[in-house]
């Protein structure tokens, strides 16, 4: 079978960094991905959101200047605009698909804004803001319509197939569920549907049955909580357990260990170690930051701030099918795999 290797480059204009990618599929003749999906990197030494062919292939867009360190960014599946946490300028912003600006808060409104995920339902957008202490929730437009405070660091947060949120707070050590319609300035104790004691916590991921996965950086494990708060599995024997993502369909749970991303079954019971449930494994990494699963192809996108690269994964974590690179320190990766109709 002909295997092709596509190499891409073009001049830095405005900061834009050189895009190399490097495609290790097969020459089949097969029709171009659609255009309505996109793949959302922000790219956060290089102040930059980059926007992808749903393969990977091509570079479509995005936003290259007045960012100054931006984690994260989270695509409208409604329209594939996207939200972005512009973390040390202190703002929210919300871009076209195009990278021109739809709505932008005031610099330094909120303090660190450390990551924000879309609701496109909606597309209402919640934001933790880490410095001071709160998760606030936009509008589709911009308008604030609350916020849950007296928080400690929250620094990641997620929507559960409610659309509640899911908030982990690294100071406190604790994971909160937050109910989607959050209206007003309110303490998190009064809008906290189930608080979850989690010292250590890392990135967290639902499991679409109400419960969610947490990885504790401590311990260097995963635990998973049911819907009541209650630890059901506690998988150990990681070695550097850093990002974690839960594929709700296939139910397997996807994990980076140091330099491995790791394949696990996801409906394990009881205490368990990593030969228990490990399905496969693949190694070479730098460091895994972030982990998502496009439901369009079943590929797993996977940031690599060690070796300042994004890596797509097969579904079955037995191959690389590609690898972008030129980025320096990327991080949240969103994926338009669906239009969502409102």
């Amino acid at each position: 079978m002909k295997k092709t290797i596509l190499i891409s480059s073009f001049l830095i204009i405005l900061s834009l960094p050189i895009l190399i990618v490097i495609n290790c599929g097969d020459d089949t003749g097969n029709e171009q991905p659609p255009t309505e999906m996109c793949v959302w990197i922000a790219d956060e030494y290089n102040n930059a959101v980059r926007r992808f062919s749903i393969d990977g292939s091509e570079e479509l867009g995005g936003l290259y200047e007045t960012l100054d360190d931006p984690r994260s960014v989270s695509v409208d599946k409604h329209d594939s605009s996207a939200w972005i946490a512009d973390r040390y300028n202190g703002r929210i912003l919300k871009i076209k698909e195009n990278g021109d600006v739809i709505f932008t808060s005031e610099f330094y409104q909120y303090t660190r804004v450390n990551w924000v995920v879309c609701d496109s339902s909606d597309g209402s957008c919640w934001g933790c803001v880490r410095d001071d202490g709160y998760v606030v929730k936009l509008d589709v437009n911009g308008n604030e319509l609350g916020r849950a405070t007296n928080m400690g660091f929250p620094f990641f947060c997620c929507l559960d197939e409610n659309g509640n949120c899911w908030v982990a707070d690294e100071r406190v050590n604790k994971v909160y569920l937050i109910l989607k319609d959050l209206n007003g300035n309110r303490n998190i104790n009064e809008v906290a549907l189930l608080t979850i004691d989690a010292p250590g916590v890392g990135i967290i991921t639902p499991d679409g049955e109400g419960g969610i996965f947490v990885s504790l950086e401590d311990t260097n494990e995963i635990k998973h909580f049911n819907d009541a708060g209650e630890t059901t599995s506690t998988i150990s024997g990681f070695e550097e357990i850093s990002a974690i993502w839960f594929n709700t369909t296939s139910r397997r749970l996807w994990a980076g260990d140091g330099d491995t991303l790791r394949l696990l079954d996801g409906d394990a019971i009881g205490n368990v170690d990593i030969a228990d449930v490990e399905i496969a494994s693949i190694n070479g990494f730098g460091s895994i930051d972030y982990i998502q699963i496009s439901s369009y192809d079943d590929t797993t996108w996977v940031s690599d701030k060690g070796l300042d690269s994004v890596h797509i994964i097969d579904q079955n974590c037995m191959e690389r099918l590609n690898k972008i690179e030129g980025f320096f320190d990327p991080f949240g990766i969103s994926i338009r795999d669906e239009v969502v109709e409102r």
